[in-house]
């Protein structure tokens, strides 16, 4: 084999060996799916059907202003809370298992509760109750 050849099929097989392991990677940190959800009488309704595939699931209710997390805790327990950041009132981005505030660096997981200050105060947790096969989040 020459010294050229050799050379590419190095490189080629370095490349193949680093994608296979890099895309396992990336998946993990993949923005879990959002809802759009409308707003009715200070509510959102959202199918418990969404969860058939995901614990977690980011919902983006038409003139609220942030996205809201809801945890399925249980068959039929869940926990919502909106995604502000409770130091500066900023809006939270998705980050590997949590959300990160992008004005200051707070970060929150799944759970609402704060792993990295400034903030020190968990998310604002948000009622739900269910009602004919659909979550209903209350937003005041």
């Amino acid at each position: 084999m020459k010294r050229r050849e050799f050379v590419k099929t190095g490189c080629s097989l370095c490349v193949a060996l680093g994608a296979g392991m890099l895309v396992p990677a990336l998946s993990s940190c993949s923005t879990p799916p959002v809802y759009k959800a409308e707003v009715l009488d200070g509510s959102v309704s959202i199918p418990l059907s969404l969860f058939n595939e995901s614990e977690f699931q980011i919902v983006r209710p038409d003139r609220y202003g942030y996205d809201i997390g809801v945890q399925r805790l249980g068959d039929e327990t869940y926990q919502s809370f909106a995604l502000r950041c409770t130091h500066a009132n900023n809006e939270l981005s998705y980050s590997g298992n949590g959300f990160v505030c992008g004005l200051h660096g707070s970060r929150f997981d799944r759970q609402g509760l704060v792993t990295r200050g400034p903030a020190q105060q968990p998310l604002r947790k948000l009622p739900t109750n269910i009602s004919g096969g659909n979550l209903v989040i209350l937003l005041h």
